[in-house]
This record gives C-alpha cells, sequence and structure tokens, in this order.
C-alpha cells in the first residue's frame, strides 16, 4: 500500500508509526510545513526524518509558497475563523501533494482540524478522490474554554467539522473520550474507528525483574541527585506548562495530604514558564516549599527515569484527549492519578494503572 501522510509533525510520536509501515513494506509520502525553507516552492527529497528513512518528503513554506499569492484573497476572508490559519492555501498545497504523489492509494490525516478541513473542502469540491483517514488526538476537536484546550464551536467550526464527518471516510480519534466528542457532533458511529496509536510503545524490559532494578537504580539516583531523603514517598508531575493540565491543583492536594503522608515530595519535570511559576508561588504561600523540586525540562529518557523512581504519576488534567505521560508512567511500572477529563482514563481504569478522579477535584 502506498499512504500520503498529512503534517505528521502534529504529534512528535508519529514518526515511529510512519517507519513500522515501511518496515511492513508499505509505501510512505508526507506533507510537513518548514518554516525555516528559504525556497519559494516545494521541495521534495527522499527522507523525512532520517537520512535513509525511505519516506518521500514534499517540504514548503507556508510563509513564502507561491501559491500563497493565488489564494490570499480568499484567506483573508477566512483566516480569522480558522486560526489564524491559510485555509485556501493549504487547499491548494494538499492538493498539489496529491498530483505528485498521485500513486498514493490513501490519504491519513494526522491533524483533525488543520489540515483535515482543507482535505475534507477538496473532497467535497470532487478535487480529491483518495479514502481518508482523519486522525483526532484532542486539541483538535474538544472544546474545554475553562481548561484553555481545543477548538471553539463557532458557527464556522460547527461546519467544518460536520465536512471533515461527512467527507472522510474513517474517524480515527485515540481514545474513547473523542469518539464521544465525534458522536455528539454529528459523526457517524459506523466510520469511526478508535485506534489509541499513541499509546504504541517499544517494549522496554524483558522481565519484572530487570524492571524492578531499573526503578531501584532511578531511584538511588534521583534522590542523590536532589540531595533527599531515600524514605521520602514521591510524586512526579509531568507537563509542558499548558493550563490543562491542572498542575494549579496540586498545591491545595499536597497540604490536605501532608497530615496523612507527612512524608510526601512532588517533582515537577518540564519547562517552568510564567504559569508554572504561579504554581510555585502557590507552594510558598501555602509553606510546602521543603516538600517539592521543579528541575525544569529534561530529556525524553530522563522523563522514564523520573517517572520510574516515583510511587505515583500526578496527571490532574482538566482536559485532553490521552496523556503520554501516563502511558509513560505505566510503562515503567508507576501508577497514575488522572481525572475523567483525559481520554487515558479508560485505559488506567481497564488496566488498573491506577486510580481516575473527578476533572478539577483538588
Amino acid at each position: 500500500m502506498k499512504i500520503l501522510y498529512l503534517h505528521p509533525n502534529s504529534w512528535t510520536g508519529e514518526y515511529p508509526i510512519l517507519l513500522q509501515f515501511v518496515r511492513m513494506g508499505h509505501s510512505v509520502y508526507v506533507l510537513e510545513q518548514d518554516k525555516n525553507l528559504r525556497e519559494f516552492h516545494c521541495v521534495l527529497r527522499d527522507f523525512f526524518k532520517e537520512e535513509g528513512d525511505g519516506i518521500q518528503t514534499l517540504w514548503y513554506n507556508s510563509h513564502r509558497e507561491w501559491r500563497k499569492i493565488l489564494t490570499w484573497p480568499l484567506d483573508v476572508l477566512t483566516k480569522e475563523k480558522f486560526k489564524g490559519r491559510n485555509l485556501f492555501h493549504t487547499m491548494a498545497v494538499i492538493r498539489n501533494a496529491l498530483r505528485i504523489f498521485r500513486d498514493a492509494d490513501v490519504v491519513i490525516c494526522s491533524d483533525g482540524y488543520s489540515y483535515a478541513v482543507p482535505a475534507g473542502l477538496l473532497k467535497r469540491f470532487g478535487l480529491f478522490h483518495k479514502p481518508l483517514v482523519v486522525s483526532f488526538i484532542g486539541g483538535d476537536i474538544l472544546d474545554i474554554p475553562e481548561a484553555d484546550c481545543g477548538q471553539r464551536r463557532t458557527r464556522f467550526n460547527n461546519r467544518m467539522f460536520q465536512l471533515v464527518y461527512k467527507h472522510a471516510d474513517i474517524l480515527r480519534p485515540v481514545s474513547p473520550l473523542l469518539k464521544d466528542v465525534i458522536l455528539k457532533d454529528g459523526g457517524q458511529a459506523k466510520k469511526i474507528r478508535i485506534c489509541p496509536s499513541h499509546m504504541a510503545a517499544q517494549k522496554l524490559f524483558s522481565s519484572r525483574g530487570d524492571l524492578a532494578q531499573f526503578r531501584r537504580m532511578c531511584r538511588e539516583k534521583l534522590t542523590q541527585q536532589l540531595g533527599i531523603s531515600s524514605d521520602f514517598r514521591i510524586a512526579v508531575a509531568v507537563s509542558g506548562g499548558d493550563y490543562c493540565k491542572g498542575m494549579y491543583l496540586i498545591p491545595d492536594a499536597l497540604q490536605s495530604a501532608r497530615g496523612h503522608l507527612p512524608s510526601l515530595f512532588v517533582i515537577f519535570v518540564g519547562p517552568v514558564n510564567e504559569y508554572m511559576e504561579s504554581v510555585k508561588t502557590k507552594f510558598a504561600r501555602l509553606g510546602l516549599t521543603d516538600r517539592i523540586s521543579f528541575v525544569g525540562r529534561v530529556h525524553p529518557n530522563e522523563v522514564l527515569e523520573y517517572l520510574a523512581s516515583a510511587e505515583v504519576n500526578l496527571n490532574p488534567s482538566l482536559g485532553e484527549g490521552l496523556n503520554m505521560v501516563t502511558v509513560e508512567a505505566g510503562s515503567v511500572g508507576t501508577p497514575s492519578i488522572t481525572t475523567e477529563g483525559a481520554g487515558i482514563s479508560y485505559w488506567v481504569t481497564s488496566y488498573d494503572a491506577g486510580t481516575v478522579i473527578k476533572a478539577a477535584d483538588g
């Protein structure tokens, strides 16, 4: 089979999936944007991420690509409604990719909004005849304004979602939570295939003994690195500093738990932006700074080490399509406390991988 992927960079973990398709004998093509591209036209290369990966990729820069001149009058009319993106220029670039990769058997859109809508419009106008599979990973169809997450359900967006649901051949949400959103929005159940692609992971340990040894090593390394007692009960919270992750709920939760778990120590992993600074300030106001550590951004491999060293992973999500950190925590044997607002809650419950609580429950 020949597969054309639209915007796989919508999620960093899509690349291993593309490589797996190649290993299975499929031909994989990619359309992707590169804002550093200096040419005024699309550039075709014989690899995507790494030389020799065998993924032909059509790169373009939306700020310089010449078709933008032709579509500019129409893009001006829709740009504000389409989250500041150039709807008709993206349609033109997708159409060009379909021409170059004309032998593709199927088109997979890794983004359920910014690329799925233009692809859906092309099908609506009869300019696109390939089967279309659309992935939904969370923010593309969620609408949770109180969590600063998702796409607002404006009249324009409602019409665009309906168009995607109608003209896509397969709708592929990563969790049951997103399936429910699609059904509520009017998507047809017969088109929906839940595909937790984000949960795909390489087996890290050959035995439980190897996992236990890894956890012990990580624990020793962490306590020495942070200079904390080995007797502490460690909880880890990982985020990119987004409001929807609900990290501001942890200070109150720690204060409530301190009487029952006086040795509880919380480690925050991820960039310390303005929002996370406010979380630190809240800890200081509650007098809890002796039981927390903000380690900042770390290498992905180190994230696993932090998770493996902990008794529990904290994911107080206000709302998201899945939650990769909870998947990673499970891969190293660490249970999670997550919320019903995260799509991963279905699997946490199904596999007894932790506890699910109500979203925004402090």
